[in-house]
């Protein structure tokens, strides 16, 4: 599933060929939506906000996506040839020099602009990992609402922290020598500080990476294993003087190689009521 980090880096490739210019086509093959009174209004706004997509429109209506297992976003040039079937298209945004198409997303919903303070608000989402004003403190005591909870559980709740996924969610608690597995109520609350911050530093680095240049004509959402990196988190948490291992991926897709630090064969655990794939060292997070 695209995690925060993706949606974040669509936002930057859509942004500036979206914001200020005016719609000139808009379909909506699977929506009940009026989209032809949308022809004419201008994009103000393109963000994220966890794993959502969010454009927002001069009209006061917005235009929130959520990408799920499958979905993506591809921008083109007026007139190239999609690489993705027409029938996969769930909504398409043609603005002067730019056909914006989201595919195979399970969530395409039109909303009053006004309504995405409480769909996206602290009753339905946590903060988002990436945002601006995130609040450490903010994410800590949505936590500890769940103390029973495992660790790698609780950090997949997007209603205790937005944007976090599989990927970082095994990554991190590695690089922390966090396990997974342990309750929430278990893990002291600085270990439990320093995880956040560093999930936070490691998914700001992977959009800093990714973040399209000049040519931003077609952003997706990528493959862990290529466009993910979590080696930051290695250098922040390894003892000066120690390799700090083969990255990019130490232990996500992993399982049953050896550990980079210990050599221990890395371990497959699924874990929550969606039986989320969680891998782990046994050795490096014992406990």
């Amino acid at each position: 599933m695209p995690e925060g980090d993706t949606l974040h880096r669509i936002a930057d490739a859509l942004a500036p060929r979206l914001e200020g210019r005016v719609l000139r086509a808009i379909e909506v093959p699977r929506s009940d939506a009026r989209v032809r009174d949308l022809v004419g209004v201008s994009v103000e706004r393109v963000r994220a906000y966890g794993k959502y997509l969010v454009i927002e429109l001069g009209c006061g209506v917005s235009l929130l996506t959520h990408l799920r297992m499958d979905g993506l976003w591809h921008a083109y040039e007026p007139g190239a040839r999609w690489r993705r079937s027409r029938g996969a298209m769930r909504v398409m945004l043609e603005v002067e020099g730019t056909v914006a198409v989201c595919f195979s997303a399970p969530v395409v919903r039109f909303v009053r602009t006004r309504e995405l303070a409480r769909l996206l608000g602290p009753e339905h989402l946590g903060p988002d990992i990436l945002g601006e004003s995130f609040d450490v403190g903010d994410a800590l005591l949505r936590l500890a609402r769940s103390p029973d909870v495992p660790l790698g559980v609780a950090l997949l709740d997007q209603r205790r922290i937005a944007g976090i996924g599989n990927v970082y969610k095994s990554e991190v608690c590695f690089h922390a020598r966090l396990s997974p597995l342990a309750r929430v109520s278990t893990v002291e609350r600085a270990a439990l500080e320093r995880l956040v911050v560093l999930t936070r530093e490691v998914m700001q680095d992977n959009v800093a990476k990714r973040r399209p240049g000049a040519d931003a004509r077609r952003h997706h959402a990528p493959h862990y294993l290529y466009e993910r990196d979590t080696t930051l988190a290695a250098r922040r948490t390894t003892p000066k003087g120690c390799e700090v291992g083969k990255g990019p991926i130490f232990v996500y897709g992993r399982a049953g190689k050896p550990c980079f630090v210990c050599g221990a064969a890395i371990v497959r655990t699924y874990q929550g009521d969606a039986r989320r794939s969680t891998y782990r060292c046994p050795v490096c997070q014992e406990g």
